[in-house]
């Protein structure tokens, strides 16, 4: 009997423990995870400090992409930085002119690093010679003699497309592009629009792929043939203005007043540079049925007409212009300017 009463205290002992471990157990959980999160706060807080610490005396590096060296000079200079310079020969781009920079911006640098800028350097550029009016003959010879830092430029004949005139004979150079005066760089290519005698009957389709767009608006204009333009986006910008497709065939025949359709490529590109072709696009407004709508540009160059056609309202017409420098593109319809778009170089398209 009096084990049996000792085994029964024992047995009341333990339950009356058993809930002392278990509390114990919960607030050791409890003591663990509290532990942890306040390490982790520590451990979060050194590295925060440690970074603010390690960043202080470092300089943003600015962005200077798309200027020109002189404008940013002193301000990388203030920065401590120390400008490298790459140099490149660009003829459609100004002298001094920032193509690109290593470190980019918004890296952190110390004070005294070195960046390195791609510039333009322009000294290595010439200007084209006037070949319009020349014979086709000596224009290899008139190019081989243009000197660029003292040696030849190597100036090569690029597209060469005939139409006929009563004005010139055959094999005289009509127009050229680049035109003369422009400033290339040495390899560049001139296009050229030539006579091939005097007009016949008809309009013949020849080949213009890879010609210049702004040669051949010319020339279809001299014959009354309108031009209805197509956009490829290319990703080489030797293709730039360029004829990429045509329709109708090499070969058929045209009519006094008939349309031809030519796929025009165009880069894309950031900013407005020195020379360019601008893809330019407008609505017809509901008031201007049934009437002429022409597109003019002036730059450098005289004010010419790049576009010409009767418009329907609502309807939205696009035309590809070259220009040299900056430009001013107007939209007229009898003599009566409709709306005016202006362009400067080096300026962002945004």
């Amino acid at each position: 009997m009096d084990q049996i009463q000792e085994d029964n205290i024992n047995q009341d002992e333990s339950l009356r423990k058993a809930p002392k471990l278990y509390l114990f157990s919960s607030w050791y959980r409890l003591a663990f995870i509290l532990f942890l999160a306040l390490s982790l706060f520590f451990v979060t807080a050194f590295v925060v400090v440690l970074l603010l610490t390690k960043s202080e005396g470092l300089v943003s590096v600015p962005n200077v992409k798309h200027k020109y060296l002189v404008d940013v000079f002193n301000a990388l200079s203030r920065k401590g930085l120390k400008i490298e310079l790459d140099m490149v020969d660009m003829s459609a781009l100004g002298k001094g002119y920032i193509l690109d920079q290593n470190p980019k911006a918004g890296v952190l640098v110390r004070p005294g690093q070195k960046i390195v800028l791609i510039i333009n350097r322009g000294s290595l550029a010439t200007e084209v010679p006037d070949l319009v009016g020349k014979p086709l003959t000596s224009v290899e010879s008139l190019l081989s003699s243009v000197q660029v830092g003292g040696k030849t430029a190597n100036l090569k004949v690029g597209e060469i497309t005939s139409i006929g005139t009563n004005e010139e004979k055959a094999g005289i150079i009509l127009a050229q592009i680049p035109r003369a005066s422009e400033q290339i760089s040495a390899n560049a290519v001139v296009h050229l629009l030539v006579s091939s005698g005097p007009v016949r009957p008809g309009f013949r389709m020849a080949n213009y792929v890879n010609q210049d767009i702004d040669l051949l608006y010319d020339a279809f204009e001299m014959r009354d043939i309108q031009i209805q333009y197509k956009i490829q986006n290319v990703n080489d910008k030797k293709f730039h203005g360029r004829v990429m497709a045509q329709y109708p065939a090499v070969g058929v025949d045209l009519q006094k007043g008939s349309a031809v359709q030519l796929t025009i490529g165009m880069f894309s590109e950031e900013f407005y540079h020195r020379i360019g072709y601008e893809l330019v696009r407008y609505q017809v407004s509901a008031d201007l049925g049934d009437k002429p709508l022409e597109v003019y540009i002036k730059d450098k160059q005289p004010k010419r007409r790049r576009y010409r056609k009767l418009v329907r309202p609502g309807e939205v017409i696009q035309t590809v212009v070259r220009r040299e420098g900056s430009a001013e593109i107007t939209f007229e319809s009898n003599g009566k300017v409709l709306r005016t778009m202006e362009i400067q170089e080096n300026k962002s398209r945004q």
